[in-house]
């Protein structure tokens, strides 16, 4: 049985991908971590460390528990609205 924080946190990693419209080897491009870390996370095969999740965050341009808040409570609808203000946000 997979942890279910991890499941939540594979969810969240995908969605904000997907949001910004990257690839897995795209984001671990613009986070400094390996194409295979991002892999594993969205599969559940790994957990990252916390210098991989603070990574992560900042490519997303979004507080780390963001990405352990379960669909329920995150209001995933709005995923995509956090990413593209971290982007607009980021061109200014």
């Amino acid at each position: 049985m997979t942890d279910p924080v991890r499941e939540v946190l594979a969810a969240n990693i995908k969605k904000y991908r997907e949001a910004l419209g990257v690839s897995q080897m795209q984001l671990a491009e613009k986070a400094d971590i390996s194409t295979s870390l991002v892999a594993s996370i969205e599969t559940c095969t790994k957990f990252p460390s916390s210098t991989s999740l603070n990574k992560l965050c900042k490519a997303f341009n979004v507080e780390i528990h963001h990405l352990f808040l379960p669909a329920s409570d995150s209001n995933t609808g709005n995923t995509a609205r956090y990413v593209a203000y971290g982007k607009l946000r980021n061109q200014i």
